[in-house]
């Protein structure tokens, strides 16, 4: 026996310094003790996977076992956590989905809202003083009304529109398209 390791390690010397051994390679397996080995007659372990050829000692091969093992349940670990990434994926979509929806209903109905009570204000300021004196030298009847407040290019498109028949005004807000909102009508009376 120490014939034989003495001529491996002198094939495995010749190797390296010709530079054809290289690490990793079959060859210093050659080099090595068989004492302790765990492999089974078939070369199969017990675990039914197959087992490292030759290893140095006992130690070493229940090393190289258990970092398979170890690599197969990463594996199956890591598998695990895709799945569960996956479920949690799912869930969060269909929570989030309606919120989504809700939110964009939202947005649009205070947008609206937002939209109507301005033209509120801006009719109600507008009527007080066309009822303070203004009105009193506009001609009777349906016409147009320009405004003058910053905030009506805030509103969404539409028309302010006076109606004038005797002591008796009424000024109206209409938007050109009827998207939800509603027109804002106001009378008042001359002294």
């Amino acid at each position: 026996m120490k014939t034989q390791l003495t001529q491996s390690l002198n094939t495995l010397e010749k190797q390296m310094m010709q530079g054809t051994w290289q690490d990793g390679s079959a060859d210093w397996q050659s080099a090595v003790s068989q004492v302790g080995t765990l492999r089974s007659p078939a070369g199969i372990g017990t675990s039914g996977f197959a087992v490292p050829a030759d290893c140095q000692s006992a130690k070493q091969q229940t090393n190289c076992l258990r970092h398979e093992n170890l690599r197969r349940g990463r594996q199956t670990l890591r598998g695990f956590l895709e799945m569960d990434m996956m479920v949690g994926m799912v869930i969060l979509t269909l929570a989030v989905l309606p919120l989504a929806y809700s939110f964009a209903r939202e947005r649009r109905a205070l947008k609206l809202e937002y939209g109507h009570c301005v033209a509120a204000e801006i009719v109600d300021g507008e009527l007080e003083l066309l009822a303070a004196g203004a009105a009193r030298n506009l001609p009777a009847g349906s016409q147009p009304y320009t405004v003058h407040a910053r905030a009506a290019s805030q509103l969404p498109p539409g028309h302010f529109q006076l109606t004038k028949t005797g002591n008796h005004l009424r000024l109206e807000w209409r938007p050109d398209a009827r998207r939800g909102l509603s027109p804002v009508i106001r009378e008042a009376t001359l002294p």
